[in-house]
């Protein structure tokens, strides 16, 4: 609001728009890198410096162009950790429980064994190697722990229950929390910085709201990726930081399952409307570069994993954070644009961003009434019939749909930026912070 000499009521000195770029782009570079804990690299990757360097780089580039597929990650390792946790529960006779149940366990051999949320997290994200005997060395996969199971059809499927997981038939490994933190490369100073700038970054939004100053679409767009991190942390805030190298040890009577094998009814549409292009794109995100290994098991470990809905549910939280990334852009609705077309164009990208994943959403939910038409009946030609009068028009619905979702975050991100070349002065003013001292 204008004083009487025309000064910003709450406003202080000036800022650029310069400053207000490099401001809003060190925040969310700094939220995304800290934000992120990769698995463990492959072999081939972790012996190259280089090569490191260049997979963390690309795991953060991917999270700055598809931050809901970051979050589809971290749920579903979250929702495996659990699942670890509760394996190992039951193995050691502690009851059905979560996370939070997790203690010392004493066995008949008088040794106390420590199963903490962390090794949970260590072992989904391949943290550990069994060295067996003729001095091979496996990976502890999350299936070796919690047996999967192979059912033939999408109906077999649904009729798991939910507490269907057995104990794993081998002696838990003894890994102390300590070897684990000691290999996590997560920097409690540096994470502490990321959340004071965050937070500072909120207050002052917070601010220029009280002083009604103008908050830029930038700021806009850095607020809803500092949000998507804050849900990273959430999920992943047990997941060791940044670890390059795996624990090798000896585990008695391990014995690895086969990958589980995908249904012998297919399920094409299911598919596509399940979000088939969101695994394949997330697979080559998780993954060491070719994501084949990955692939296979979100394709088949995902769909027929003993919890039935891991893979729906993931693939539905990525959409619903996609949705809630567009609706944070939607706040500037109303604000203040340079040009009419330029507000046209924020406000239907805004909305696209936010409604498209909600048609996804819908899509995931019909896919499985289709999969369950499709598998109960027996004419062929009228399952032939299904797969041309519906599979083709919806692989056309989601082509321009993910094409438009993407044209959409370009442009939003473009002209967040463009918008910064000529600001209100109720944009350019920074906050007096004095002006919220109560004084007479």
């Amino acid at each position: 609001m204008d004083s009487a000499d025309g000064h910003l009521d709450g406003a202080g000195d000036t800022r650029s728009a310069l400053g207000i770029a490099w401001s809003c782009l060190a925040i969310i570079f700094a939220c995304t890198w800290t934000a992120i804990h990769p698995n463990i690299p492959s072999e081939h990757i972790r012996h190259s410096e280089w090569k490191l360097r260049r997979w963390r780089l690309i795991q953060a580039l991917w999270a700055l162009m598809v931050p809901e597929l970051m979050v589809m990650w971290a749920v579903q390792q979250w929702a495996e950790a659990q699942r670890v946790s509760e394996a190992y529960n039951t193995a050691n006779g502690i009851g059905r429980g979560g996370m939070a149940a997790l203690n010392d366990v004493e066995k008949n051999d008088g040794i106390a064994r420590t199963w903490t949320s962390v090794h949970s997290f260590f072992l989904v994200m391949g943290g550990i190697i069994n060295r067996a005997e003729d001095g091979t060395t496996q990976i502890v996969h999350y299936r070796d722990v919690v047996p999967q199971t192979s059912p033939q059809s999408s109906e077999d499927r649904q009729s798991l229950p939910d507490d269907a997981a057995q104990p794993p038939p081998f002696e838990w490994p003894t890994i102390e929390k300590e070897e684990i933190d000691d290999k996590s490369k997560g920097d409690a100073l540096a994470k502490a910085i990321v959340v004071i700038q965050t937070s500072y970054f909120l207050i002052q939004l917070l601010a220029r709201v009280a002083r009604r100053l103008t908050i830029t679409k930038l700021e806009i767009m850095t607020l809803a990726y500092a949000l998507l991190c804050g849900m990273l942390y959430a999920f992943w805030w047990h997941k060791p930081y940044n670890v390059h190298r795996p624990i090798s040890i000896r585990i008695q009577n391990f014995k690895p399952q086969p990958p589980p094998r995908k249904a012998a009814s297919g399920g094409y549409l299911a598919r596509i409307m399940n979000g088939g292009f969101v695994l394949n794109l997330h697979g080559s995100i998780v993954g060491d570069g070719e994501g084949l290994e990955v692939l296979e098991e979100l394709n088949g470990e995902l769909e027929l994993s003993m919890n039935v809905n891991l893979h729906r549910v993931a693939t539905i939280s990525s959409f619903m954070t996609a949705t809630a990334f567009g609706g944070v852009h939607c706040i500037a609705w109303n604000f203040e644009f340079i040009t009419r077309s330029e507000r046209l164009i924020w406000n239907i990208c805004s909305a696209l961003v936010t409604a498209i994943p909600l048609v996804w959403i819908v899509m995931v939910l019909l896919g499985y009434f289709v999969d369950q038409l499709r598998n109960k009946c027996p004419n062929a030609l009228f399952k032939r019939f299904i797969h041309v009068a519906l599979g083709i028009p919806l692989f056309v619905l989601v082509f321009f749909l993910v094409c438009a979702y993407f044209l959409c975050r370009v442009i939003l991100v473009v002209e967040a930026f463009v918008l910064l070349r000529d600001l209100p002065p109720s944009a350019a003013a920074s906050v007096d912070w004095t002006s919220f001292i109560p004084h007479v």
